[in-house]
């Protein structure tokens, strides 16, 4: 048994490596070299297990490569790899992405850009030949069996001062709330000035703000 992020996780014993380990071209593999090698976290024990505790800026470090990813879930089976990469092509997302089985549910997602990220997550659930695909965030507390808390919704902020539809000042009222991710095409141009609405990732853990406040003038 293996501890990650404080959670148990099975390993499985393979075979002896030679020249060559089994399901890795040589291209392919990773060799551990000792010169250039930094260890990381800190080696403990619990009840005789070995762990290896990462601190949270390791964790923070090792994350940030896929702050654009995502996790695709079928509750019913998905298609074939080939099928839904052709499908992710005919998206027409602007960066290069990647994607890969986490398990026979779970889909592993990653963005180059963060409008295609956006694009993907803003949306509930997608179809893909046919099989329904909920689409979650991935963090780095990410575990299949369990779904993830953060999601994305439309807030509406009414009576909003004219002034205040700036992308920049709208983000960081919308910071209060979340974290914001866009605005809508009405907003952004507008064409409906009596209430602007962005699109804000939130913690459903975390206590819902109905209401905010705006300054005028600092003191």
């Amino acid at each position: 048994m293996a501890t990650t992020l404080g959670v148990r996780r099975p390993i499985t014993l393979l075979s002896r490596c030679g020249s060559r380990c089994s399901g890795a071209s040589s291209a392919a593999a990773v060799s551990f070299d000792t010169a250039s090698f930094r260890p990381m976290g800190m080696l403990t024990r619990d009840q005789g297990m070995k762990v290896l505790r990462f601190s949270s800026e390791e964790i923070a470090r090792l994350s940030q490569p896929f702050r654009y990813a995502l996790v695709g879930k079928f509750s019913h089976g998905y298609p074939s790899m080939q099928h839904l990469r052709r499908w992710m092509l005919a998206q027409g997302f602007r960066g290069d992405f990647s994607v890969g089985a986490i398990n026979a549910r779970h889909v592993f997602i990653k963005f180059a850009l963060e409008e295609d990220y956006t694009k993907l997550w803003i949306k509930s659930i997608w179809f893909v030949d046919g099989f329904p695909m909920r689409v979650f965030k991935w963090t780095p507390m990410f575990n299949p069996r369990e779904e993830s808390p953060i999601v994305p919704v439309w807030v509406r902020l009414p009576e909003l001062p004219i002034q205040f539809f700036d992308r920049e000042a709208l983000f960081s009222i919308a910071r209060l709330l979340g974290t914001p991710l866009r605005t809508d095409v009405s907003t952004a141009t507008l064409v409906r000035p009596s209430v602007a609405r962005v699109c804000v990732e939130i913690n459903l853990l975390e206590p819902l703000q109905t209401e905010i406040g705006l300054g005028f003038g600092l003191r």
